[in-house]
């Protein structure tokens, strides 16, 4: 499969570069220049005599097999390939000695500098000594193209070459809307361009003479290059664009669990004060001594509520005195565990917020970069985590 594409990627490279390219035509002057008639392609060379004779005394040609048939329409396609882009750059060049014949022959050639002149003339010539000899390069393709056989030979599509083809077609059909597009967005630039007043000649600047191939040719390289430049900007914008939203949805889950823990911990630092309180204030309440009662007669033997009164204070003071160390050493593990508590919800959501913390600050700054047009990094954050 692999060496079949090698085979067939010149034809979807010649359409591409060939569908729907429109003429460049010279901007309009002041003064319309005088018909001038379009120059014709060169005419194709007659058969020799020798090769029809040779043509009807062919053999009938035995059965190929299908890597011969194969060969057969790869060497027909790159010779149709090389006529048909060899005929497109004589068209090219043609109109260009049209523009440039046009243009010595208007009104406003008088006007320039002798200087400017004689570089236009020797551009002039310089273009077409390039359209003669790809006129001989033609005539060149031409007999060998005319001498092979119209339709080849009949060949099977090998297993998965329909794929193949569907495939192709759909990247030459996507190719040509590009191209479309990009050539309409060109015509309505050139014709912004044309309508807008020009205030002198444009010339070409020193060092046209070394510039090497068609103008046209490297127009055509340039559209290329530049569709597949904004292919490339579009797939980077879609990737940074994903990448963003999962940011973005990231941040988002992180400040939700950032809320979360902040209720929680809001409500442990609650009860922790509420429970701080109650057992402070009931260690520090001083115990309530109540006066005793009037001694009693000693012949009246004491009732119960005055024996109950008598000893309530010795009661209640023995009672603070065996609970006080243990209601301390209460107070004492359950701060410890409330503290341990609370350094490991600490612990836990500082580990869990740095990352976040990090990359907003991260986000922010790509952000401040982009907006005053530095040069970023295309992953900031993973940038950031290699660091």
């Amino acid at each position: 499969m692999n060496s079949l594409e090698s085979r067939f990627r010149p034809i979807s490279q010649v359409r591409v570069q060939t569908n729907g390219i429109k003429p460049h035509t010279a901007p309009s002057s002041a003064m319309p220049p005088p018909p001038v008639p379009s120059m014709p392609p060169p005419p194709p060379p007659s058969l020799s005599s020798e090769g029809a004779a040779a043509t009807a005394a062919k053999s009938p040609v035995k059965e190929l097999s299908y890597t011969e048939k194969r060969d057969l329409w790869v060497e027909r396609i790159k010779l149709l390939t090389d006529a048909t882009i060899a005929r497109a750059e004589h068209m090219q060049l043609a109109q260009e000695v049209e523009k440039y014949q046009r243009l010595v022959r208007s009104a406003r050639y008088n006007g320039i500098s002798e200087e400017d002149q004689t570089r236009l003339n020797d551009h002039l010539s310089e273009v077409t000594g390039r359209l003669d000899a790809k006129k001989n390069d033609l005539n060149k393709v031409l007999p060998r193209l005319i001498d092979a056989d119209f339709w080849g030979t009949t060949v099977n599509s090998p297993p998965g070459m329909d794929e193949f083809r569907k495939e192709v077609h759909n990247i030459i059909a996507d190719l040509s809307k590009n191209m479309q597009k990009l050539h309409e967005k060109y015509e309505e630039l050139r014709t912004k361009a044309t309508v807008a007043p020009e205030s002198h000649m444009e010339i070409d600047p020193p060092g046209w003479q070394t510039q090497e191939g068609p103008p046209t040719k490297r127009r055509r390289l340039s559209s290329g290059e530049a569709t597949i430049a904004m292919d490339a900007r579009d797939q980077e914008h879609t990737r940074l664009a994903k990448e963003n939203q999962l940011l973005r949805d990231r941040i988002a889950a992180l400040e939700q669990q950032h809320s979360t823990s902040g209720t929680v911990i809001e409500a442990t630092k609650a009860e922790i004060q509420a429970l701080s309180a109650a057992v402070q204030s009931y260690i520090t309440q001083a115990p309530v001594l109540t006066p005793p009662p009037p001694p009693a007669p000693l012949q009246q033997v004491p009732s119960l509520e005055e024996i109950l009164s008598r000893i309530h204070p010795s009661l209640i003071q023995s009672l603070h005195d065996d609970m006080e160390p243990l209601l301390l050493n209460t107070h004492q593990t359950i701060q410890t565990m409330l503290q341990e508590q609370l350094n490991h919800v600490y612990t836990t959501l500082l580990s869990k917020m740095t990352p976040t913390m990090k990359t907003v600050d991260v986000v922010a700054a790509w952000m401040e970069r982009v907006r005053r047009g530095e040069t970023f990094v295309d992953n900031p954050v993973q940038s950031h985590n290699a660091q």
